[in-house]
């Protein structure tokens, strides 16, 4: 039963996570909310997929930090993929797409959800977890805000692909002190 409920929280952490990055491409830039809903039935399945893998990372590496670099580096590439494969946004496919904002867009995703369904009780977790979550929805709310007050036009549409890469990039900020906790000795493993 421990294992659905984290199961549960570590896909709907991140759906949430994804979903602002979703909403601001799919509904503000270009009004198609079936995309935004496909996106995210899609997000779905592949956190599935990240919470199966992962367990086997975290099974067979067993420095913690290790653990969370190949998980890092992991799902962040396989995300890339995705984007490359699936939605056409290779560097050769689509020369102006932000490698790097995909990137951490998908690696903020999984990491968010490990992060904020960590079973394990380690000192300062809750206090990082309400940080984190403050500093997303503020980013949420200006950013989606900022996408209603500018005009539909070309600047609308760099103002939301600049917001986007710079906030999942300030996520990973986010991911040092959760290695710190995870390093600790009495943090153990993810």
């Amino acid at each position: 039963m421990q294992t659905l409920i984290r199961l549960i929280v570590f896909v709907l952490t991140g759906l949430i996570f994804a979903a602002v990055g979703e909403y601001m491409f799919s509904v503000i830039l270009r009004g198609d909310w079936s995309n935004f809903f496909g996106s995210i039935f899609f997000n779905s399945l592949y956190m599935l997929f990240v919470f199966l893998s992962s367990r086997l990372i975290f099974a067979f590496i067993t420095r913690p930090l290790a653990a969370l670099l190949v998980y890092y580096v992991l799902y962040g590439a396989t995300g890339l993929a995705v984007e490359w494969y699936l939605i056409g946004n290779s560097p050769w496919g689509n020369p102006d797409a932000s490698q790097w904002g995909m990137f951490a867009y998908w690696t903020s995703m999984s990491m968010m959800a490990l992060i904020f369904s960590d079973p394990l009780p380690r000192p300062g977790l809750g206090r990082l977890r309400r940080i984190i979550a403050a500093s997303f929805a503020a980013f949420a709310a200006f950013s989606i805000g900022l996408g209603y007050a500018i005009p539909d036009d070309g600047l609308r549409f760099a103002a939301m692909i600049w917001l986007v890469v710079l906030g999942y990039t300030l996520l990973t900020l986010f991911y040092f002190p959760y290695a710190r906790m995870v390093a600790r000795p009495e943090g153990g493993g993810g």
